[in-house]
């Protein structure tokens, strides 16, 4: 359930509003959220466990009103969006040899409220431009003109917002083998023990997997020798974090 922008999660989520609802003048009464916080939010139901509900959330209205604006922009200078691409940017693309001719400040200004937006529809799921867009994240400053319409990467998001992220609960992960316990870890970590409580709690509840993944160009930037680094982080189907610098 849903109120301006809080969320409420719970089994019976209608009982904490009329809670609510007691003290507060609730303007619009409550419902299942559509979106939140800009994002599309969805229910979801997977083949083969069509008895659960799984909920999902995109960037799918917020980056159709970011292209218009975008368009609009372009249409004022003579320009347009081209059409859609199979990567966000050129394959092999380094924005540290850009070398062309600086922004004004009205440009600069706007390619960084263009970095904004596009940082936003990262958080809101668009992963697979989540590298892109920290490269050019790193180079607001330089304001290189060819970098400017590089970032114009909304060509490409349309194909996202179709694949939203899906917290799905279920245990495991397609595609991962477990590390075998009886791998020898002593070169890295020596004879480091895990410091567990002796007056830690039994566990309850159902047992949970953890998946992360990690990669980096490595010393990828041409200029500084510096890796771009991505991690990406389930609980059991859920994506949780993903992170990019």
């Amino acid at each position: 359930m849903y109120v301006d922008d809080i969320l409420v999660i719970a089994h019976k989520p209608e009982d904490v509003m009329r809670i609510l609802a007691k003290t507060f003048q609730l303007k619009d009464g409550y419902a299942s959220p559509t979106r939140y916080l800009g994002a599309t939010i969805k229910r979801w139901r997977l083949p083969g466990d069509e008895e659960a509900t799984h909920w999902g959330h995109s960037a799918e209205e917020y980056i159709k009103q970011a292209i218009i604006n975008v368009e609009m922009e372009l249409t004022r200078e003579g320009k347009s969006l081209q059409g859609r691409f199979s990567t966000p940017m050129s394959p092999g693309y380094r924005p540290e040899l850009d070398y062309t001719p600086f922004l004004n400040d009205a440009a600069a200004t706007y390619y960084m409220e263009l970095i904004g937006i596009l940082r936003w529809a990262v958080d809101f799921g668009c992963i697979d431009i989540m590298v892109n867009v920290s490269m050019l994240s790193s180079y607001t400053m330089n304001r290189d003109e060819v970098i400017l319409i590089k970032s114009f990467i909304f060509s490409d998001t349309s194909s996202v917002t179709n694949n939203p992220p899906l917290f799905s609960m279920n245990n495991g992960y397609h595609g991962t083998k477990p590390i075998s316990q009886n791998t020898d870890w002593t070169d890295f970590y020596k004879d480091v023990k895990e410091p567990i409580p002796p007056n830690a709690p039994p566990p309850r509840g159902n047992a949970v997997q953890i998946n992360c993944f990690i990669d980096a160009d490595h010393a990828g930037n041409k200029i500084t020798w510096r890796s771009q680094t991505g991690i990406l982080i389930f609980i059991n189907r859920a994506p949780i974090l993903w992170y990019s610098n």
